[in-house]
């Protein structure tokens, strides 16, 4: 049996430092793959869940369609709100403008932020609706 020299010793201990810098170096990329195949789902769900106006416009082409000038706003809390005044537009294939058919009610609200439902509905009866997100300053 050979006697355990220093220089051995050395060596040993670089090939575990480098065994455990790989290691790690993996473990990172393994972290950032996981990151970026969930972002990348995330980026497939939001496109797949709404159609070329992201976030704005809801429902087919047979019934009504809405559409709001923002998704979300930032105001003073006890501000006054004038919410026709964000509808952009809201239009039915069959029944043309629809703009004062449109209502709207608060569906969520926190002391930091609200969430208001604008909703349509055409004269088949179908409905369309979106989200306008209020932060409170």
């Amino acid at each position: 049996m050979k006697k355990i020299t220093p220089r051995m010793v050395l060596i040993l201990l670089v090939l575990g430092i480098v065994t455990v810098m790989c290691i790690q170096s993996y473990q990172k990329f393994q972290q950032s793959q996981t990151i970026e195949r969930k972002d990348s789902q995330l980026q497939e769900e939001i496109s797949s869940s709404s159609d070329s106006s992201v976030g704005y416009a809801t429902e087919s082409e047979e019934g009504p369609q809405i559409t709001l000038k923002e998704s979300s706003i930032s105001i003073s809390k006890g501000d006054k709100i004038n919410y026709s005044s964000y509808i952009l537009k809201a239009v039915d294939p069959q029944d043309g403008d629809l703009y004062d058919s449109v209502t709207w009610k608060t569906i969520s609200e926190t002391e930091l932020q609200a969430i208001v439902q604008y909703i349509v509905e055409d004269s088949d009866g179908h409905t369309a609706s979106t989200e306008l997100l209020i932060s409170y300053s």
